[in-house]
């Protein structure tokens, strides 16, 4: 028996097909699942994600009406409490916190 490199399949009887076009993906309809099915997955995507309620509910209507998702640029939330004082009033600040932990005030010495 001889081996001869290069052989083919097409050769041998065996005919290639072109490869198949790839498949669509099937888009998952929320529709077909119980309102505690949804309420569930909700739940899961909460705790995964660590994000409120409202934006999972915002991400979803989002991504119904334009069939994408972007990423968020909203940088909201209340302003800390350091940012209504000037840089006087901060330093006054700091040195009456510096003043009271290395000052005995408030301590009883006898």
């Amino acid at each position: 028996m001889e081996a001869t490199p290069g052989t083919s399949k097409a050769s041998a009887g065996i005919t290639l097909l072109s490869p198949s076009p790839p498949k669509k993906r099937k888009e998952l309809s929320l529709g077909q699942l119980s309102l505690r099915e949804k309420q569930a997955i909700l739940n899961i995507l909460l705790y995964l994600l660590g994000v409120a309620k409202s934006t999972v509910y915002r991400i979803i209507k989002e991504y119904k009406s334009t069939k994408t998702i972007s990423t968020s640029k909203q940088c909201g939330g209340r302003p800390g409490m350091i940012t209504l004082f000037d840089e006087a009033t901060k330093n006054s600040i700091r040195r009456f916190l510096l003043f009271k932990r290395n000052s005995h005030f408030g301590q009883n010495i006898k």
